[in-house]
């Protein structure tokens, strides 16, 4: 009887609810239809659009998941951690705009090598990077670090191939240490401080016995790991060569601002000399000098050739002076004997003349060409040839073609003096060859 009015009882709500669904449908919008909750799974897919404004619980959703928006990440945390990203854009690029940073890790583990940030290229070959920062701000930091830095090999500073446990690359004489002091250190040969080196220890290419090296001892230089005196190398300050197998080879094309006071040996070519060559100073005796010590006729102190032929005035040796007691060329010969000449001109010219003599002044008793001797039977001015041994012209309406003068006032002097040897000969012989006025031959 009980279970017979169960089951009435049951009807009687099954109907129920079928009529409450029913007029819950025709409540909705067009089109109606109704959910059908299928035994089996995926079941057979049934077209429409579900709006719910409540909750809906599931055992499981399927589907790609692309329509949905809004999804809350915090609600995830539900998921196994090795389900969890399971896959990753590669390269993964986080971009945007925070005051403290974009990318964090954390990590509060007490173990030794625990890290909060790991980089790890694994590549066995190529110039990779386990951490790279890049900064573009010209006040920035590419890699800003707070505590205390560990490098197990090498550090460049200035370059990406450093060759010793710290590297400084840069301009020499320019780039170097900064200390605390303010001083700048560009060499290890002279810091920009100073001080007391008590102990030295040896580096790579540097052998020191004993070592560290702190009172005396010996250092080697590897010269396959330290350069020395090899191309290419650029030295600052006082550099000492000690010995001849130390010594400099080579045209020496590259060397500059050299002290030529410190040339002692050599010849110098005469191609490196500028032209025309000027060289002015102070000197007591001589600018130029030209000491020829050859014992044989002919060779010269100094020696000048004007190559250019045809026509032009050139001098082959010329001399000026400013002074008012001054010379323009002086000649000395300083042997006490043979038939010496200060100084000596000759021309080939058939019209030439070995010494030209001209005092360009228009007033003044100036010379053309002046004999002064200090011997009492010597001869101002000597002329020997076979056809005039001294000749004298004078265009002046009262010039003299030979003026002789004797000061003396004593002894047989003579204001001019000729001696002939010929038989036809005169010891004098004047010509007079004006046509008008007293002129005189003799």
């Amino acid at each position: 009887m009980v279970r017979v009015l169960s089951l009435a009882v049951l009807a009687v709500a099954l109907v129920a609810l079928s009529v409450f669904l029913s007029k819950s449908a025709d409540s909705q919008p067009t089109p109606k239809a109704l959910v059908q909750l299928q035994p089996t799974t995926p079941g057979t897919q049934q077209v429409g659009h579900a709006n719910l404004s409540g909750s809906m619980i599931a055992g499981q959703f399927l589907g790609g998941g692309v329509g949905l928006t809004g999804v809350n990440a915090d609600l995830l945390d539900g998921l196994d951690s090795t389900a969890f990203l399971q896959s990753v854009p590669l390269p993964l690029t986080l971009s945007g705009t925070n005051g403290t940073h974009i990318i964090r890790g954390e990590n509060a583990s007490t173990t030794n090598n625990s890290s909060g940030v790991f980089g790890y290229a694994s590549a066995a070959t190529g110039t990779t990077y386990g951490v790279y920062g890049r900064t573009n701000s010209p006040d920035g930091f590419a890699g800003y670090f707070e505590g205390t830095g560990y490098f197990s090999t090498r550090v460049g500073i200035g370059t990406t191939t450093p060759t010793a446990k710290l590297h400084l690359a840069g301009t020499p004489g320019v780039d170097g240490l900064r200390f605390p002091d303010g001083t700048l250190q560009t060499t290890a040969a002279a810091g920009g401080g100073s001080g007391t080196v008590t102990s030295i220890n040896q580096a790579l290419g540097i052998t020191l016995t004993p070592n560290p090296l702190t009172t005396t001892g010996t250092i080697a230089i590897d010269p396959a790991v330290v350069p020395q005196l090899a191309a290419g190398n650029t030295f600052t300050g006082a550099n000492t060569l000690s010995n001849a197998a130390n010594s400099f080879t080579g045209n020496g094309a590259g060397l500059t601002a050299l002290n030529a006071t410190n040339i002692t040996s050599g010849t110098l070519n005469v191609a490196r000399l500028p032209v025309p060559l000027d060289l002015s100073g102070t000197n007591s005796s001589h600018i130029i000098q030209g000491v020829n010590a050859f014992a044989t006729n002919g060779p010269a102190g100094v020696y000048g050739l004007a190559t250019a032929g045809g026509s032009g005035i050139t001098y082959g040796v010329r001399g000026r002076s400013s002074s008012t007691n001054g010379r323009g060329v002086f000649g000395e010969a300083t042997a006490s004997t043979g038939e010496t000449n200060g100084v000596r001109g000759e021309s080939d010219s058939t019209n030439g003349s070995g010494v030209l003599g001209v005092a360009t002044s228009g007033t003044g008793f100036n010379k053309g060409v002046y004999g002064l001797s200090s011997s009492t039977n010597g001869v101002g001015v000597h002329g020997r040839s076979e056809a005039y041994g001294v000749q004298g012209t004078s265009n002046g309406g009262s010039g003299r073609g030979v003026y002789g003068e004797a000061t003396a006032t004593l002894g047989a002097n003579y204001g001019v003096y000729g001696s002939s040897s010929s038989n036809t000969g005169f010891g004098v012989f004047g010509i007079a060859t004006a046509t008008t006025g007293s002129n005189y031959g003799t």
